[in-house]
């Protein structure tokens, strides 16, 4: 994958981040060196520390009544996901991160009807005030980002960095732009990371902003 040209804006804050591995994984899976290139592509300077923990089987959809409806299977996607990271927050109080980013064994469904709902599936970022994280306390609410260890280590290392810096976006509340630009890091496809908009910065920059206020740090 190249670097592709594109908006150079950064969101530039300091925040508390920490990786949540699962246990499950073997003693070489990490992502540190590459999270923290991500954090460096959004402009954001990060304190990260790390944790280990059962994360459960939040993908875990072959159940013997699997809703065939997309919108009933994102359902219980945003569900299980949610336990996990009410599990990773247990596994990190105390610290109260902006962001966690947990690194899970499989995020990929192997069931046809649930593999359509979620193509393409090698991570997930939800934002504090998603409604899979209701259930954790005001002070735990930071964002959260779900990566798939299995299917990131598929791709080459430029490839993860830019993918793991998208997710971390929407963990700020940014969503995907309205019209494509090259090298968009929110694009919703795309093979490059050049920084955000600045209109992106800046609300990614609100919600940290926010974040902190509510001692969430």
């Amino acid at each position: 994958m190249k670097r592709c040209p594109g908006p150079q804006v950064t969101i530039d804050r300091d925040v508390a981040l920490t990786l949540v591995r699962d246990r499950r994984l073997p003693a070489d899976v990490a992502l540190r060196g590459e999270l923290a290139s991500a954090c460096g592509i959004l402009g954001l300077r990060c304190n990260i520390t790390e944790a280990e923990a059962e994360l459960g089987e939040p993908l875990n959809l072959r159940e013997a009544a699997l809703p065939e409806q997309p919108t009933a299977i994102r359902a219980l996607l945003y569900q299980r996901l949610g336990a996990s990271v009410q599990r990773a927050a247990a596994a990190t109080a105390g610290r109260r991160p902006l962001l966690r980013v947990l690194l899970l064994p499989q995020l990929a469904p192997a069931d046809a009807a649930a593999a359509a709902a979620l193509a393409e599936l090698e991570g997930l970022g939800l934002p504090a005030d998603h409604e899979a994280l209701a259930g954790l306390n005001g002070d735990d609410r930071g964002g959260a980002v779900l990566l798939d260890a299995t299917r990131l280590a598929q791709n080459d290392p430029t490839r993860r960095v830019a993918l793991i810096a998208h997710e971390l976006g929407h963990a700020l509340g940014l969503g995907h732009p309205s019209a494509a630009r090259e090298g968009a890091v929110m694009a919703p496809v795309g093979a490059c990371a050049g920084g955000l908009d600045a209109a992106e910065a800046e609300q990614a920059r609100r919600a940290i902003d926010h974040a902190a206020a509510a001692g969430a740090r």
